[in-house]
């Protein structure tokens, strides 16, 4: 109970953007040569031009398509809003009554975060292709945010042989520092957004 008594209220994580369609690419054309020469209903010679596949979105616009979906996101505060009032009942009522609550919301946290990754994944990334280290840290970030959901589970059994929830809560914390950091030196904005409490 002393480790749970320093839980610091209302560390809750940012959470971010919906779903968006990148719309990138040119369509070039070829040139006489490239086409297959017909003849036309009226006798005149037609030729068609195969259409170059599209190109990839330059690095630029798959910033600002991922932008904007960690934009959608971030209005999707319900689950945070759970998380942060659950937490501060079980801190404040000093019992591990409701704990099993707290486990459910921080998972939906979880399950929030995953499916913002998922919608990311989506997009098409740029020639130099995706940013690996930032998805690696996204991906991080939601295995130690489910770590935390099972300490609140054990928690509320009365098990002590695991992490305490400070512990857990804090590791939380620092991968979700990592995630910000890794999205900041690739040049995102919004999904590199610092970590703030959402009540």
């Amino acid at each position: 109970m002393t480790a749970f008594l320093r839980l610091r209220r209302g560390m809750l994580v940012a959470g971010v953007a919906l779903t968006a369609a990148l719309a990138a690419g040119t369509v070039g054309c070829g040139s006489d040569d490239e086409g297959t020469a017909a003849t036309g209903a009226d006798g005149a010679d037609t030729t068609s031009v195969e259409a170059d596949p599209p190109a990839p979105p330059t690095k630029a616009e798959y910033i600002a398509a991922a932008d904007e979906i960690c934009t959608r996101f971030d209005k999707k505060q319900e689950v945070f809003k759970v998380r942060s009032k659950l937490t501060d009942q079980i801190v404040a009522s000093q019992s591990t009554e409701g704990a099993d609550e707290v486990a459910d919301a921080v998972d939906a946290v979880a399950d929030q975060r995953q499916d913002l990754t998922d919608a990311l994944r989506e997009l098409e990334p740029p020639a130099s292709g995706r940013p690996s280290d930032y998805f690696a840290a996204r991906e991080k970030s939601i295995e130690v945010t489910r770590d935390l959901a099972d300490t609140w589970d054990d928690y509320g059994k009365g098990k002590a042989d695991g992490p305490t929830v400070d512990a857990a809560l804090l590791a939380e914390l620092d991968a979700l520092e990592v995630n910000a950091k890794q999205g900041k030196k690739y040049g995102f904005e919004v999904c590199s957004a610092p970590i703030k409490d959402k009540k």
